[in-house]
């Protein structure tokens, strides 16, 4: 179970890598600032350890690399569930439309007179 857990995280981060047009970008630009770090490397020799271009080359394309991981580590977003939150709300409208229908029945029930005085269920009109 652990191997094809692993298999298939392996599996997911290199669909994002192949997908994510963002770590793409990044780790493109990670790669010229190694590159060009390399090439001042390669002149100044010796002197290479107070370069501050230098740094800031390594320093750009380690932050290229920080965000590219980041992006690659973010879950993406879950599916919104729009169609359940309507099913809920309808049928919550449907629940309290029928309530109301009761009590206007109810209510119409008691204002209507019937022929002997007596309010009786059974023999009033329903309404609805």
């Amino acid at each position: 179970m652990l191997k094809r857990k692993k298999r298939t995280s392996a599996k997911t981060y290199a669909r994002r890598l192949t997908e994510d047009d963002y770590v793409q970008a990044q780790l493109r630009q990670a790669a010229g600032g190694l590159r060009q770090a390399y090439g001042r490397v390669a002149q100044r020799r010796g002197k290479a350890a107070e370069d501050k271009k230098l740094y800031g080359h390594l320093r750009e394309s380690a932050t290229s690399i920080r965000r590219a991981v980041l992006a690659l580590q973010r879950k993406p977003p879950e599916p919104k569930h729009r169609g359940r939150k309507v099913a809920l709300v309808a049928l919550a409208g449907g629940g309290a439309a029928v309530a109301l229908s009761e009590r206007r029945r109810s209510q119409i029930a008691a204002m209507v007179p019937t022929g002997s005085g007596e309010t009786d269920e059974t023999t009033a009109p329903a309404i609805g």
